[in-house]
């Protein structure tokens, strides 16, 4: 998985381990190195200023992504299956959250819940 800070000035690369590295896309030079997730960091996406990952079930919210000490502030339990992708609307009002066992789609703000879909559902 990979993405760039809001700004443009960095690349956030997922790696397995749990790991994330961020790139200054001037240099190319290792900018950062993010720890923290137990699982394979599979997928992220830039919601305005913040920068969402999964790795396994877990999605953290991050904030300060554009300085040398991003935080983690929010940590969203979104299925009982791995999360795979991560998709931000282009308003960036809602972020949809897709796994093998199908999809949550929730309110960028509040990380409220607006609309689950289950591949055992038919959806």
């Amino acid at each position: 998985a990979a993405t760039r800070d809001a700004g443009g000035g960095h690349v956030w690369i997922g790696c397995q381990g749990g790991v994330i590295c961020t790139f200054d896309t001037r240099t190319f030079e290792l900018w950062g190195i993010l720890a923290g997730h137990t699982q394979d960091v599979l997928a992220m996406a830039r919601v305005g200023s913040q920068m969402w990952t999964a790795a396994g079930h877990l999605v953290w919210v991050w904030e300060s992504c554009e300085s040398s000490d991003p935080q983690v502030t929010k940590e969203l339990n979104c299925f009982g299956k791995d999360i795979l992708s991560l998709l931000a609307s282009e308003s960036g009002l809602f972020v949809l959250c897709g796994s093998i066992a199908g999809f949550v789609v929730l309110d960028a703000a509040t990380c409220d819940t607006l609309a689950v879909g289950s591949v055992d559902e038919g959806i």
